[in-house]
This record gives C-alpha cells, sequence and structure tokens, in this order.
C-alpha cells in the first residue's frame, strides 16, 4: 500500500464504507467543491445543494440538470464546459467555504453573480432531479434519480423513460443484462417515501475498493463510477 493510499485510508473508520460523519463530510467536501469552481455558463444547467432531511436529520446532496444534457450530440455539453469525468480525473484539493447552492458571494464567477431568475430556467424543460443518499445497509452512496417535465407521451415512473432519456445508448444493453441488483432498480424514497428509480449499490464496494480515495474526492470518483450509467454529467471545471 502506499503512502498517500495510507493517509486515504486513515481518514476513514472502514473503507471504503462510510459512517453518517463521514458521508456528512464527504458531501460537503463535494458542494464546496461545486461552490467554488468557476463554472461559467454551466452553473445555469448545473445546480447542486446540500440538503438535510428534517425527519432524520441526515444530510444529503440534490443534484438537478437539463435532460437535454443528457441527449446531445456533445456540441452543447462542449458549450457548458459539461460531460462525464470518469474515476481517475484529478480532484482539487482546495475545499475551503462551504456554501448551498444559493451561491451568496461567488467572486471570480460572473454568471454566479446574475440574477436569480435564470437559477430556476433548467425547471422549465425536461430536466432530471439526482440525489446522493448514504444507504443504511451497504454504507455506501446510493445514486437516486426522478424525471420531470417529460413530453406529453411519456412517463416519468417507467423504466423505459429511463432508457430513453438518461441511459447512453453504449450501455442499454449491458445495464439492461445487469437486472436490479447492481443496476436501475426502484423503492420508496427515502425522504418523501414516493416510488423513485436509483442505482442499486450492491457493487459500489467492490468498484471503491480500487481507488485510495481521500474523503474529500471520495464522491468525485463515485459519481465518475455511477453516474454515467443515468446522463449525469459533472461540470469539468469540478475536475
Amino acid at each position: 500500500m502506499s503512502g498517500q493510499e495510507l493517509v486515504a485510508y486513515e481518514e476513514y473508520r472502514d473503507y471504503p464504507l462510510l459512517t453518517s460523519d463521514e458521508f456528512e463530510l464527504a458531501c460537503h467536501y463535494l458542494e464546496s467543491r461545486y461552490t467554488n469552481a468557476n463554472l461559467g455558463q454551466a452553473r445555469r444547467s448545473f445546480k447542486l445543494r446540500l440538503q438535510r432531511s428534517l425527519t432524520g436529520g441526515t444530510s444529503y446532496l440534490t443534484i438537478a440538470t437539463p435532460i437535454a444534457l443528457a441527449l446531445a450530440d456533445g456540441s452543447i455539453d462542449e458549450l457548458l464546459g459539461m460531460g462525464f469525468l470518469s474515476a481517475s480525473d484529478g480532484a482539487d484539493e482546495d475545499m475551503d467555504g462551504l456554501q448551498s447552492m444559493d451561491i451568496e458571494g461567488e467572486d471570480g464567477d460572473s454568471d454566479a453573480l446574475r440574477s436569480n431568475g435564470a437559477s430556476d430556467s433548467l425547471l422549465d424543460g425536461p430536466y432530471c432531479q439526482y440525489e446522493i443518499h448514504l444507504h443504511p445497509t451497504y454504507r455506501t452512496p446510493v445514486l437516486w434519480f426522478h424525471l420531470h417535465n417529460l413530453p406529453n407521451d411519456a412517463r416519468a415512473f417507467d423504466i423505459e423513460s429511463v432508457y430513453r432519456y438518461l441511459v447512453p445508448d453504449v450501455l442499454k444493453s449491458e445495464l439492461r443484462s445487469i437486472g436490479v441488483m447492481g443496476g436501475i432498480s426502484a423503492d420508496h424514497h427515502p425522504v418523501t417515501d414516493l416510488p423513485c428509480f436509483f442505482m442499486h449499490p450492491c457493487n459500489t464496494k467492490e468498484a471503491m475498493e480500487q481507488f485510495g480515495a481521500k474523503l474529500s474526492d471520495y464522491l468525485m470518483i463515485w459519481l465518475g463510477i455511477v453516474g454515467y450509467y443515468v446522463g449525469l454529467k459533472l461540470p469539468l471545471a469540478m475536475a
């Protein structure tokens, strides 16, 4: 085990499994990375916010992004600085200044200083809301997601809509063959208790064991593994 891996593992009680405190800190790190990144126009189409459950008091992250970005040929994504970040992409170590999605006082990012009206523009069309929660049994992050404002001929809570609007074509056959264990599954949402899709976390432990991830990088690496399957693209400036 390398020295870098030793430093990483000392941050955890049982890497790659997370305690609730470790997960909450990892959420703060990712929110800080989003807040401090110079996202430019991408900030209008990628909204990340740290939330806390009113019932259990647990922290989780919400991410909203237009579905159109997951369907584009790449030209729009390139313009907005969006893309799939692989688990091996580098990560900045400056994690100061934890902020919420309201982005108050973000110097250096002119788009963040404009009127709040632009912050809701992505909600006018089809979009997906992703949520990152800590799974109480697997003790790893789990990605929940729900489609909104779809065309009239599409249903939000329909697995075919997920494959049509979120899953890249090159992954559809692979993901269908996996089944619900390790693939796309559905259950009652941990906060709302409404039916919702999620990426089953049964393979997360084995996947994260390949990386000696610092806690500040944990969710970035994890999203690089999981997000690609359901169209979750991160702003490249967050790498």
